[in-house]
């Protein structure tokens, strides 16, 4: 074969290995499906514009309007209570996302749910979470 021919020969199969299987990086702990007392505490905090138009964990677009929120466990949709431990505030959110585990933020929330809580313009504020049940996958807002 010329020089010119090996220059362009095919090269021999080389077999490939499955890469593993790893479960899901934000799923940190099995979800607290219909467990009416799940009620952690930790931090809130925000987000806004930067997500909007973003698809959520459930498919949904996300906007900042609407009272949702983010949590690494909670089973998806999901409705969960937020009060704010500074002033008392409850909302009932619907859980549509996930986010990483952090070891004191336990949920994120919208803009407008922040808003609710009275902690936009701090950023984060300390919060008691409960567990409102399933919401439908179905469930428009108006």
């Amino acid at each position: 074969m010329s020089a010119d021919r090996q220059a362009y020969a095919v090269p021999p199969r080389v077999e490939r290995r499955a890469l593993p299987v790893r479960p899901p990086r934000n799923v940190t702990r099995p979800a607290p499906a219909g467990e009416p007392d799940y009620a952690p505490s930790g931090w809130a905090r925000w987000i806004g514009r930067s997500w909007l138009g973003h698809r959520t964990a459930s498919g949904e677009m996300f906007d900042a309007e609407r009272l949702t929120g983010a949590h690494a466990s909670l089973p998806l949709p999901s409705f969960l209570y937020v009060t704010n431990k500074r002033n008392g505030r409850t909302i009932l959110i619907r859980v549509n996302d996930r986010v990483p585990a952090a070891r004191d933020r336990v949920i994120i929330v919208s803009r407008r749910a922040a808003e609710l809580l009275d902690f936009r313009a701090a950023g984060r504020v300390e919060v008691d979470i409960q567990y409102g049940g399933p919401a439908s996958p179905c469930l428009l807002y108006t």
